[in-house]
């Protein structure tokens, strides 16, 4: 019997979870007149992109996990673009 293949749809989502927990909040926080949140999200991104690559060079590493490798990295950089165009966009709203 062999060892279960790791899907590397599985590593995308896990990779996504830091960027949507984000995305969440900037949506819970930026919801009222106030905006001052969104530059402080933009920077905790620039915490988790690093984070994120140095998880896919960890997983090309380990055997088990090696296809993950591509979708983390991936998924990381997409998901940090957007969440900081969206917390520049939601910086650049203010409200009069």
């Amino acid at each position: 019997m062999s060892p279960p293949q790791a899907r590397p749809r599985t590593g995308a989502l896990l990779a996504a979870v830091p960027h949507l927990l984000i995305l969440a909040w900037m949506a819970v926080t930026l919801s009222g007149p106030e905006n001052a949140y969104a530059g402080f999200l933009g920077v905790l991104e620039l915490f988790v992109i690093p984070i994120g690559l140095l998880v896919a060079v960890a997983a090309r590493l380990t055997q088990p996990v090696r296809p993950w490798a591509r979708p983390i990295a991936v998924t990381t950089v997409a998901g940090g673009l957007l969440v900081i165009l969206v917390a520049f966009l939601t910086a650049g709203m203010t409200s009069t």
